[in-house]
């Protein structure tokens, strides 16, 4: 018998898929093969034998499993990865990690099989299996619509480069979040020519800024405050913003309230930190002093029934998501509201606030401090 390296392997939907992933940046492959995948697991066990560039194999016998797997890889990279699992019971099987990817704005690509559409042999990769029937439901991308970013179908093998690339672009532009696409065996048997798509032609769309005019009025803001206050519960998603927090409330006085967070937003040893909150029936002191609140990147800053600001406080607010699209029922009462990058929208401040006279900072650092 030839070795798999003297063999020759037909370019088909399934090694134009593989490419794209590696092409994507996608390293690992979080998986959990079914009937649905000879196509890929032929074009994985070629690119190994022959020495071509694919994202490594990680199985996993649950799909959440593998769809968390994707979540922790990609929130410690930085680097969106790729879950593939079975058709309609396998997207079902992703459980709530679906809701934890797109309320923690992951961007991450499922790839997930379908049942064959054809039934009596037409194409390679037609029904041979009682499941095929079973599993063909109406609208199988409906099941995970609502938490996706973006849903499609891969219907042949000659625009899959095409369609992961754009996937990724929209997955990985702010706001952040999964991306779900299905296809069917017949696509990833498909032989085609072999197709070449330069990536750099789908770049993820740049961080926004905030607008000249409303940045002035919000530096004017900060600057006649006396007790200014962050919420944030999702900033520290970028590191880099971190830093640039701590030092706006070196600068002026912030202080800084947690509210429900899912990041490191603010070091709690600062004595600017004036802690956290989430369901508790009281009154932050904190966010009822405050004359002037500025929401960063923020999903429930706080609970109005229970606990909110005064309502002579001024409030903005800046978020890579400010209306909440996929919440029907959000809103605060914001007097300015910004879709903006928190990390550029905080450097921009920096810059209108070098040579301001500050007076007032230090005295109101300790008086945080005193309080905690």
């Amino acid at each position: 018998m030839a070795s798999p390296q003297s063999q020759s392997q037909p370019y088909t939907g399934a090694v134009a898929l593989i490419e794209a992933l590696h092409d994507a940046g996608v390293s690992y492959l979080f998986s959990n093969f079914g009937s649905d995948h000879p196509g890929i697991v032929e074009a994985l066990a070629f690119a190994k034998a022959t020495g071509k560039p694919a994202p490594t194999v990680i199985t996993c016998p649950n799909e959440m499993v593998a769809l968390t797997c994707a979540q922790g890889y990609t929130q410690l990279t930085g680097k969106p990865q790729a879950v593939l699992i079975h058709v309609d019971c396998g997207t079902q099987a992703l459980a709530g990690a679906i809701h934890n990817v797109a309320k923690c704005r992951i961007p991450v690509i499922i790839l997930a099989g379908a049942s064959p559409y054809t039934q009596e042999g037409e194409l390679k990769g037609s029904r041979n299996e009682f499941i095929h029937w079973l599993q063909d439901v109406p609208d199988q991308r409906g099941i995970v619509r609502g938490y996706m970013k973006y849903d499609n179908e891969l219907r042949t093998g000659r625009n899959i480069k095409q369609i992961i690339h754009r996937a990724m672009q929209i997955a990985t532009s702010d706001p952040k979040g999964p991306v779900y696409l299905v296809g069917a065996r017949e696509v990833f048997e498909e032989e085609i020519p072999p197709v070449t798509v330069d990536p750099a032609r789908f770049q993820r769309i740049a961080p926004l800024a905030l607008p000249e005019d409303g940045l002035t009025e919000l530096v004017a803001s900060l600057l006649a405050a006396k007790r200014p206050l962050v919420v944030t519960s999702y900033l520290g998603r970028n590191p880099e913003a971190v830093g640039e927090l701590v030092r706006l409330c070196d600068r002026l006085g912030v202080g800084v309230l947690e509210s429900v967070p899912n990041y490191m937003n603010f070091p709690s040893d600062h004595p600017c930190y004036t802690g956290q909150q989430g369901n508790e029936k009281m009154q932050n002191p904190s966010l009822a002093e405050a004359d002037f609140v500025l929401v960063l990147d923020s999903d429930v800053p706080w609970i109005p029934a229970i606990n909110h600001p005064s309502d002579r406080a001024k409030i903005c607010h800046i978020d890579v998501d400010p209306i909440k699209e996929r919440t029907p029922l959000w809103y605060i009462p914001a007097a300015q509201v910004f879709r903006a990058d928190c990390t550029t929208a905080l450097r921009q401040i920096h810059a209108r606030l070098d040579g301001e006279q500050i007076d007032a900072a230090a005295e109101y650092i300790a008086t945080l401090e005193s309080k905690r």
